[in-house]
């Protein structure tokens, strides 16, 4: 199951049950907290943890073009890699085209 389903179906889950436990009223987050302050801290820690994970993407996708780019400037097209190895004729024959 991909994990935004299984996040949907959380969420669907617990707004179900948070309505049969209040008594069927719907309450938005920010009455079923109480308390503004309480409200404002849950909505920046939610916000902090976006954009980290946001940023976190961003990182890994740039380390992987990174070694992709670093991995193909390496290989030259003679069959010597920039260290100015040979690479034989069979680890050719056997590569997909």
């Amino acid at each position: 199951m991909s994990p935004v389903i299984l996040i949907h179906c959380i969420n669907n889950a617990i707004s179900y049950f948070s309505g049969m436990l209040g008594g069927g009223k719907i309450l938005s987050t920010r009455e079923q907290l109480g308390n503004e302050t309480l409200y404002y801290i849950v909505y920046g820690v939610a916000c902090v943890l976006f954009i980290a994970g946001f940023v976190s993407i961003g990182l890994r996708i740039s380390r992987e073009e990174k070694r992709a780019r670093l991995e193909a400037a390496t290989s030259q097209p003679d069959g010597e890699t920039a260290s100015g190895d040979k690479i034989s004729d069979e680890a050719h024959t056997n590569q997909p085209d």
